[in-house]
């Protein structure tokens, strides 16, 4: 008889076991499951985040062509006010020259 209590209490302790590993296996499966979850949520935000970035550096691009398009555009107009207040200043010369003559 004790070697059969002995047998019982063996397979008692095994299924004892069993139901542990079992609910160690259920965790790591929620973890997992979780991580993965995780992983997903956080790769979809990269993807959005990259997008963005993307969009940011095409509307960066547009707008260092348009400033450069305006400082040109500023150059230019600097230039031909130089050259008209050069030309303005001839003219008034002349003119003062006219009325010393007259």
């Amino acid at each position: 008889m004790s070697e059969v209590e002995a047998r019982e209490m063996e397979i008692y302790d095994w299924k004892k076991k069993e139901t542990e590993s079992e609910c160690k296996l259920k965790q790591q499966e929620n973890l997992l499951e979780s991580l993965v979850m995780e992983r997903n949520l956080y790769s979809k935000n990269l993807v959005g985040a990259q997008e963005e970035v993307s969009e940011l550096k095409m509307k960066m691009k547009s707008m260092n062509a348009q400033v450069s398009r305006l400082r040109e555009e500023i150059f230019g107009k600097e230039q031909t006010i130089a050259k008209e207040q050069q030309e303005h200043l001839r003219l008034d010369k002349d003119n003062e020259a006219l009325r010393v003559i007259f």
